[in-house]
């Protein structure tokens, strides 16, 4: 794919085809008859030229005749090309198309132009005395002709002649020619009305649509997480003719996308950023009904040809455009874009950093026995606006980070049960706890990282980075980075992050995506998973408990975060009842295989909350001892059933869950 200084400044909103090609189809050539008709209006459009304006600019029209009876390599065009997927190319891509009918051949050809895609117009030149020798072919005309709207009919006068061939041995009768050999006085007429000084018969627009009706422009739409792109005949040939490749072809289409659609719209740049990341498809199509490589690949020949092509005479060798209205203040994507902000958003953003002190509190709260403080939104309006501000980043970042699987916190679809069953199997684990995770999360550093994450070279840099080295961080997408800096100072609080913000949670995984990334490239022979700063590491086999945790403590140490070495601990579990406790759950030795379970203390604590509430006697809301009921379900029904059994033996009663959500008390 070509580089986007290469290409960017050639991309404009209008393209003006000032080289038109015209197509002029009918009975074969004769190169050396100066009476045939194709040869003579062949000369005609050469000399023939159009004056418009666009803008006050002056602009000359000159149409290309193409006759394409001896233009292809017959061997080539047989073996590597559709030749009737050339032919709709050339029907639905030149400016206008005469067709000569002579014959019942000629007017079954006039099916081809009147095909969907075949958007130009065609006229029809059929000789004034048809009726006389061939009047059949009027009927099939005219019928074609009441299909179409595109097919107009230009009958002009002519003349019939004979034409002594091979040295005299042959003579062909009753050829149709021009009267004295030059252009009817009705074709004429047609050729004026048809290139006529409106501007707008020349213009292509490369502007996007997701109204399939307007057809002149490029259409795009969003399906099953693909971007469809489809693209118009003429837009495809301008493309075609000057980038000749899929590839590039890809890349600029791509570009005008994110000119015409995504600076207007922000949500759409996320779209452009996982296509160009390679996490979200674009699909390139066309009007024609053949894949889109091959409608390139033949366009391609056809245009190619036409440019190399000396067998005629002709005074252009090659097709022209006149680019105009340029991308003008060019300016590649910045984050708050990519993350979704429009302009009256970021403004707001600006404005907020200056009432961030009004917006949020402190509380302290007791967390598993122990005093923390944590920050909260205040009931303000300037509280609920940074929440709202804090909500939209996450989701921003939760379409274009890809987190790597092994982190299991804060994300969608993923939960604790899911995080300790990776480990369901291994004997070996080791138990490890980064200390005041969130607090000691450093916002250089995550600037840094989070930056890197956007970038397209993260990990060439992550060390170098982190070490102090500066690097410059290479992205085919961004290159306005200040906007990153400025969204972290939003979301850290006194320098801090804050476990109470709702930014947190995700900040905090990205800024630990690379050390999980490193970690199971490093011991891809080992199970790893971190939920938040728990990190359970596990095998079926014995390991370098050393060697690993050596490296876990160097890699935190870039990081500006340290394990609790109170918390790091290695287990093996080998004889049936034997088990490993993390995150709350159970990893149990059965007698045949190892099973998960939320334990019998906490099983018999269910029991007890529920039992204290049915009697009157607990300060536990209801919907609190649903939720724990719920979670006994959810690990595993033989908890559940755990839970019952013992209910049952304290109460004398089986245990109606149905039951217990719909009353509040016992009688």
């Amino acid at each position: 794919m070509l580089e986007d200084k290469m290409y960017l400044g050639s991309l404009a909103n209008i393209i003006i085809n000032t080289r038109p090609l015209v197509f002029l189809c009918g009975p074969y050539i004769d190169e050396d008859d100066k009476k045939d008709r194709r040869n003579i209006l062949r000369k005609y459009f050469n000399e023939f030229k159009e004056e418009t304006t666009y803008k006050k600019e002056l602009i000359q029209i000159t149409p290309y005749a193409l006759v394409i009876d001896k233009l292809f390599d017959s061997k080539k065009l047989e073996e590597e090309m559709n030749v009737t997927l050339i032919e709709e190319i050339v029907a639905a891509c030149a400016f206008k198309n005469y067709i000569f009918i002579d014959t019942m051949s000629t007017a079954l050809e006039l099916g081809l132009f009147s095909n969907s895609y075949a958007q130009n117009k065609t006229t029809a030149l059929l000789p004034s005395d048809y009726s006389l020798f061939k009047p059949s072919v009027g009927y099939f005309v005219t019928e074609t002709m009441n299909k179409s709207q595109n097919i107009t009919l230009c009958k002009y006068k002519n003349r019939r002649y004979n034409k002594v061939i091979d040295d005299g041995k042959y003579v062909i009768e009753n050829l149709i020619g021009f009267k004295s050999n030059k252009v009817p006085r009705e074709i004429e007429n047609e050729i004026k009305l048809d290139f006529t000084g409106d501007i707008n018969k020349y213009l292509i627009s490369m502007l996007f649509t997701s109204n399939i009706n307007e057809s002149d422009k490029i259409y795009f739409e969003i399906n099953n997480n693909q971007l469809e792109i489809l693209i118009p005949a003429k837009n495809l040939f301008y493309l075609v003719n000057k980038y000749s490749n899929t590839d590039t072809i890809y890349t600029v289409v791509l570009e005008y996308f994110k000119q015409n659609i995504c600076h207007n719209t922000p949500e759409y740049m996320k779209i452009f950023y996982l296509i160009k990341k390679k996490k979200m498809r674009m699909i390139l199509r066309s009007s024609f009904e053949y894949s889109f490589d091959e409608v390139v690949k033949n366009m391609e020949y056809l245009i190619s040809t036409i440019k190399r092509n000396s067998i005629f005479p002709q005074k252009f060798k090659k097709l022209e455009y006149k680019e105009i209205d340029r991308f003008k203040n060019y300016n590649r994507t910045n984050f708050y874009e990519l993350i979704g902000f429009n302009s009256a958003e970021i403004y707001r953003i600006k404005k907020i950093y200056q009432t961030k002190a009004k917006a949020i509190t402190h509380k302290k709260l007791c967390i598993n026995g122990k005093s923390r403080k944590i920050d909260m939104y205040k009931g303000t309006s300037e509280g609920y606006e940074l929440r709202n501000i804090h909500k939209k980043i996450v989701d921003g970042l939760s379409d274009i980070v890809d987190l790597n699987s092994k982190s299991y916190a804060y994300c969608n679809k993923k939960s604790i049960l899911d995080c300790v069953k990776n480990h369901i199997d291994s004997q070996y684990f080791l138990k490890l706890d980064i200390c005041s995770f969130f607090n000691s999360i450093s916002k250089r550093n995550l600037n840094k990282i989070l930056k890197m994450v956007l970038s397209d070279n993260g990990s060439e840099m992550y060390l170098s980075n982190l070490t102090g080295k500066t690097a410059v961080y290479k992205s085919s997408v961004i290159n306005e980075w200040n906007e990153v800096e400025k969204i972290l100072d939003l979301c850290f609080v006194n320098g801090k992050l804050s476990l109470g913000l709702v930014s947190s949670p995700m900040l905090s995984n990205i800024y630990m995506d690379y050390f999980d990334r490193r970690f199971c490239d490093k011991f891809p022979g080992l199970k790893y998973t971190r939920y938040s700063d728990d990190i359970l590491i596990s095998s079926d086999e014995n390991f370098d408990v050393g060697a690993v945790k050596q490296y876990i403590v160097e890699e935190l140490k870039l990081l500006k975060l340290t394990i609790n070495l109170k918390k790091t601990n290695y287990f093996r579990i080998q004889e049936p009842g034997d088990h490993i406790k993390f995150l709350g759950l159970n990893i149990v030795q059965g007698k045949k295989n190892n099973y998960v379970t939320v334990g019998k203390k906490y099983i018999k604590l269910v029991s007890k909350n529920v039992t204290e509430y049915l009697r009157g006697e607990s300060k536990l809301k209801k919907s609190q001892l649903i939720g724990q009921i719920e979670y006994l379900r959810f690990i595993s029904i033989e908890d559940y059933d755990s839970f019952t059994k013992i209910f049952k033996i304290k109460t004398g009663n089986e245990f109606d869950y149905d039951k217990f959500k719909n009353i509040y008390r016992l009688t």
